[in-house]
């Protein structure tokens, strides 16, 4: 008798940890561009379950950056970009969290 293996809905629920060395190469991601961080808690221990997180950056590095966290392998992030400064934005916040810690719509 062959196992069954999980699909659909049964394998998003499972939480699956951020190993240290992806958290690591999140941050080097980050560090990379310069960015200010305003906000990071990993919730789990050893390895975390769930990522929040936030950090401020230039307006001109916010594409690039973007795409290189959306890249980290392992590491899969809801992110919420929102510009800083009226009328002309001087910095960029980018919110991140898990989606095993995203609540809401």
């Amino acid at each position: 008798m062959a196992t069954e293996s999980k699909r659909g809905s049964t394998a998003l629920i499972e939480q699956q940890p951020i190993t240290r060395e992806r958290l690591e190469q999140l941050i080097d991601v980050l560090k990379e561009h310069d960015v200010e961080i305003v906000h990071w808690f990993p919730k789990g221990i050893p390895n975390p379950e769930v990522l929040y997180g936030a950090v401020k950056a230039r307006p001109e590095v916010v594409g690039k950056l973007v795409g290189k966290i959306v890249a980290t392998e392992g590491v899969r992030l809801r992110l919420d970009v929102f510009p800083l400064g009226i009328p002309f934005p001087d910095e960029v916040l980018i919110q991140f969290e898990t989606p095993q810690g995203y609540i809401g719509g």
